[in-house]
């Protein structure tokens, strides 16, 4: 929308917009003609926050934002319900406290208190009011109060109505302006509210730091609880499992391991070397048949042997252990004891080979000692091996459950850790705490009223004419916000250019809508006339037969709707008149049965219908009017459609006869809609055209129909828009030519961008048109 368009649309509302504030003007000015005029206490207090900021300990970095927010917070809690609500108790005490005298007229609530009852609810409200407690004031007793404040109109509500909280600037002062009708009532509440606020502001910080600070309390000693509890759990643990040190055991039993698998590789080198020349000895002292010499070793030399064989094997197992745990003195003294075994072992073998039967032949005492000697080696080696192994397998064992242990101590210590840390923390957020209540206890003690209020002389300037002005200013806009939202939700067709758009079909022309009085054609067309509108419409006819000529030369044309009271005849008539001004010949048919409206104009002869039944011809059937150029074939009013007068075959000769004498042929028909005349006459036309009437809405069945032509087996061409208003023709008519004052032809030039030709004056040479 376009300036000029939404100029015309405020235009077609000016009654609402002007209408609509005078009358909201009107009813303020009733409403504030007796308002009483308004007086302003002034009361100032120190917040004391920045002072508290540059205290010593502080942290000086603290930005404008963070002040500037905890201002906001300082200002709302001082206008916030539970300190009004104590201005409230004090207001209401005060007139209890003065009947007669109050700050408002008492009413006949407080008539009626006895003085019993009166000093019962003097002692409550300063209950309330020493203690900072809150009063449900929506039942019982508080509902009483509630009341009772109402009535004065001491209620909360009213209170912060007339106060405002500000910040001086950028200072560390915060004033508390309150306005009423009463000077003394003003500097009144600006006084107490300020008196109640920093009594309620320090009760309730010393409150808040007692709760919090037990909280923090209460944190740490559960945090030192479960530090000690995890502590115990470790130290049991160990206990438990005789663990000192799992590193130093851990390795102490990685170098046993270490010397155990070199005494291996020792004894087993020992093992397999006694073991190689015991077999080398074997066949030097076997015969061809195999029979052994030693036969004859006496049994009991035998378990001598065998029984200083075992104590040798354990006295190697007990010195071999003390070699591991480096107790050198004892492993010597084992060691002697070995040596004196192995020689108690030589003096037995000796007598076993002296009582040994030995081969006669052949002296072999020699060889069957160092035998002796070597299997002893070899069972000593052996049983070593046996000891060895067994030591390493407990040692694996012993290395497996320290790594079991080492990782259930590790997440001991993982335990103690997080808890020592958390511990830590809230240590550190309990001292922090205790410096910021520090802080604050200062900051509080520094909130203090500097300026108090008094009773001011002069009341404020009137407010009434800046009500009423901003009533009206008001008003208007919400009007003008109502045009917005009905043209917005306005669809109905205005120009010929919307319902271009809603079809997607061309639009022909439009027609201004015309009154009774200019209804008159002939006299249209005849005479020159000084009514705009009817000039207007004039040359629009003219537009519009410059359009259609392509479609009513020797054609036969349908003028048809969607909707009723389009004016479709009026335009079949407005047409047929343009066209027989140009000497043309035409041929106005009434094919609308439902209402012959045409052919009452012209008061023809209905003989349509005996025309197609070949009753009459055509000569006979078409009636004259006052235009010579123009001919009327009138018809009856009835419920027959085309196809139901006569055969198609006989209709399609007769309409095929109208073009024969005439240069066109424009044929008025029925809706679209209601009735099927109009279907039933597209195959014998030539074109269609379809009327529209301007503020109806274009629906969803016009778009069908429109589909349905483009479709039919006619030629569809376009529509012409009917009843348009004057204003909106601009767009295909040009600039009306009103008579307009010169400031609002300057203001319209302006409006469309000729600044150059808003201020030119009219010359001598532009006088003629």
């Amino acid at each position: 929308m376009d300036v000029i368009q939404f100029l015309r649309t405020l235009y077609r509302y000016l009654p609402l917009l002007i209408l609509l504030p005078i009358v909201t003007v009107l009813i303020t000015y009733v409403f504030v003609r007796n308002m009483e005029g308004e007086y302003r206490a002034r009361s100032v207090i120190s917040s004391g926050i920045i002072e508290s900021q540059s205290a010593p300990g502080t942290d000086a970095r603290i930005n404008r934002d963070q002040i500037a927010f905890r201002y906001a917070n300082f200002m709302e809690l001082i206008n916030s319900r539970p300190v009004i609500s104590l201005v409230s108790f004090s207001l209401l005490r005060h007139d209890l406290q003065n009947p007669g005298r109050g700050f408002r007229p008492d009413t006949p609530e407080f008539e009626d208190l006895t003085p019993t009852a009166r000093a019962s609810l003097i002692d409550s409200l300063t209950y309330y009011i020493d203690s900072t407690q809150p009063l449900d004031l929506t039942e019982g007793y508080g509902l009483t109060v509630y009341n009772l404040m109402v009535a004065k109109g001491y209620e909360p509500e009213a209170v912060t109505n007339r106060s405002r909280i500000q910040r001086l600037g950028q200072s560390d002062y915060i004033q508390i302006l309150v306005e009423s009708e009463n000077p003394r009532l003003s500097a009144f509440i600006a006084n107490e509210l300020a008196d109640l606020f920093i009594k309620f502001y320090r009760f309730r910080q010393n409150q808040l730091l007692g709760v919090n600070i037990d909280f923090y309390l209460e944190q740490v000693r559960l945090r030192e609880i479960q530090l000690d509890e995890r502590s115990r759990r470790l130290q049991n643990f160990k206990v438990a499992n005789s663990i000192t040190n799992l590193y130093e055991q851990t390795k102490a039993i990685a170098v046993q391991v270490s010397d155990f698998e070199y005494l291996r590789q020792m004894e087993t080198r020992t093992y397999r070397g006694a073991e190689s020349l015991i077999d080398s000895l074997d066949v030097v002292l076997t015969d061809n048949s195999g029979r052994d010499f030693t036969e004859g070793r006496q049994a009991a030399l035998n378990a001598q042997v065998a029984a200083s064989r075992r104590q040798m094997s354990e006295l190697n197992r007990r010195r071999v252990n003390a070699v591991i745990r480096g107790e050198m003195a004892l492993a010597d003294e084992l060691e002697q004891q070995v040596a004196e075994l192995r020689d108690l072992l030589h003096v037995s073998v000796s007598n076993m080979n002296t009582q040994a039967i030995a081969d006669p032949r052949v002296a072999r005492e020699q060889l069957i000692t160092q035998r002796m000697l070597l299997a002893l080696d070899r069972e000593q080696a052996r049983q070593a091996l046996i000891y060895i192994d067994r030591e390493l397998q407990r040692l694996a064992n012993l290395t497996r459950e320290f790594a079991r242990l080492e990782a259930i101590q590790d997440t001991y210590v993982r335990e103690i850790d997080l808890a020592e840390r958390d511990y830590l923390s809230m240590l550190d957020r309990l001292n922090q705490f205790r410096l910021t209540q520090q802080q604050t206890i200062n900051s509080g003690a520094q909130v203090e009223q500097i300026e108090r209020a008094m009773p001011p002389r002069d009341p404020l300037p009137s407010k009434k004419i800046l009500i009423i002005l901003v009533a009206g200013a008001g008003s208007f806009g919400f009007a003008l916000v109502s045009v917005f939202v009905i043209e917005y939700f306005d669809l109905t067709i205005k120009t010929a250019r919307q319902l271009a758009n809603a079809l997607e079909k061309p639009v022909f022309g439009i027609i201004p809508g015309l009154e009774d009085d200019e209804l008159d054609i002939p006299a249209m067309f005849a005479q020159s006339s000084s009514n705009l509108t009817i000039k207007a419409t004039l040359s629009l006819v003219r537009h519009l037969r410059s359009n259609t000529l392509p479609y009513t030369e020797g054609r036969r044309l349908i003028i048809s709707s969607t909707q009723p009271k389009t004016g479709k005849t009026f335009l079949s008539i407005l047409l047929s008149y343009a066209l027989a001004q140009t000497s043309r010949k035409v041929l106005l048919v009434d094919a609308n049965m439902l209402s012959n409206k045409l052919t009452q104009t012209f008061q023809s002869e209905p003989a349509l219908e005996r025309y197609l039944r070949g009753e009459i011809s055509l000569d006979e059937a078409v009636s004259p009017t006052t235009h010579e150029n123009i001919f009327v074939l009138g018809c009856d009013i009835s419920n027959l459609t085309i196809n139901e007068i006569a055969p198609k075959a006989q209709v399609e000769r007769a309409f095929e006869q109208l073009i024969e004498g005439y240069d066109s042929v424009i044929i008025d028909s029925t809706m679209l809609v209601k009735h099927n005349n109009t279907r039933e006459l597209l195959p014998f036309a030539d074109s269609i055209i379809l009327a529209f009437a301007a503020g109806e809405v274009v629906n969803g069945l016009d778009r069908e129909l429109v589909v349905e032509l483009n479709e039919a087996p006619i030629s569809f061409e376009g529509c012409i828009l009917n009843k348009v208003e004057l204003n909106q023709i601009e767009d295909v008519y040009g600039e009306l030519n009103k008579k307009r004052s010169y400031p609002r032809r300057v203001f319209k030039q302006i409006i469309r961008g000729n600044i150059k030709g808003a201020f030119r004056f009219k010359r001598a040479a532009d006088q003629i048109d």
